[in-house]
């Protein structure tokens, strides 16, 4: 009886393990991620999903900067705009952890995937404050753009975007 406990429990093992390295297909086994998958990027790929994510996040950065003019009222709209900007910003940052890029491009987007984390951070703690003061104190701290920015942009041999512009936003006047 142990021993037919101990292959019942034994089979059962391997089965849960296989089932998480493999998927059957037509009756034969197949890694669970596809070549495809694990394949890096090409330039001109990687180019235009770093353009893409990119202008997502700038786009969320502008609304946030460009809100209604911060007021008591208009609080919850600036904490709404700095959460979804937050939200943005980490899945640009996911995005540059997990897909395969060029490996000339790697180093540049790791850094920027730094700053990106700890953008996304500052935009969490601005959605987070309690009062005006607070809000302005925390976004202060938002940084609104990263240098390593522009060396992706050289590692995967696409156009410079505009400089960043010194601008007044509803916290006063901000640099890039």
């Amino acid at each position: 009886m142990k021993r037919l406990l101990l292959v019942a429990t034994l089979s059962l093992s391997v089965a849960t393990a296989l089932s998480g390295c493999v998927r059957m297909e037509s009756g034969t086994a197949a890694p669970k991620t596809s070549p495809a998958a694990t394949q890096a990027m090409t330039l001109k790929q990687a180019g235009e999903t770093y353009e893409r994510l990119a202008a997502k996040s700038n786009a969320a950065r502008d609304a946030w900067l460009h809100g209604p003019e911060l007021t008591e009222a208009t609080l919850d709209d600036h904490r709404t705009l700095a959460r979804k900007a937050a939200k943005v910003t980490s899945d640009f940052a996911t995005s540059i952890r997990t897909d395969s890029w060029p490996a000339k491009a790697r180093r540049p987007l790791d850094a920027l995937r730094k700053d990106l984390e700890v953008r996304a951070a500052a935009y969490r703690k601005a959605a987070a404050a309690p009062t005006v003061e607070q809000y302005v104190a925390a976004a202060r701290h938002v940084p609104l753009s990263s240098p390593a920015a522009a060396e992706v942009r050289r590692a995967l041999e696409i156009p410079e975007a505009p400089a960043f512009c010194v601008c007044d936003t509803p916290l006063g006047p901000t640099a890039g």
